[in-house]
């Protein structure tokens, strides 16, 4: 947020909603995870790495939508 240049703040404002929708997203996965094994859960970066292909964000997605 801090080295976005943009003046435009309705830009910036749905980039910040969006970023935080998606930490509430991969926390949300972290808490089905941990209740899920019973342990600890990944950290929120090792879980983005793993977001980073297409097939693999559509089956979490799909996932936190089922439940």
């Amino acid at each position: 947020q801090d080295r976005t240049q943009c003046k435009n703040a309705n830009y910036l404002q749905n980039r910040v909603l969006l970023n935080k929708w998606a930490l509430g997203m991969i926390r949300k996965l972290q808490k089905d995870e941990e209740s899920e094994t019973g342990k600890e859960a990944r950290s929120v970066k090792r879980i983005m790495t793993k977001l980073q292909s297409p097939t693999a964000a559509l089956e979490a997605l799909t996932s936190l939508i089922n439940k």
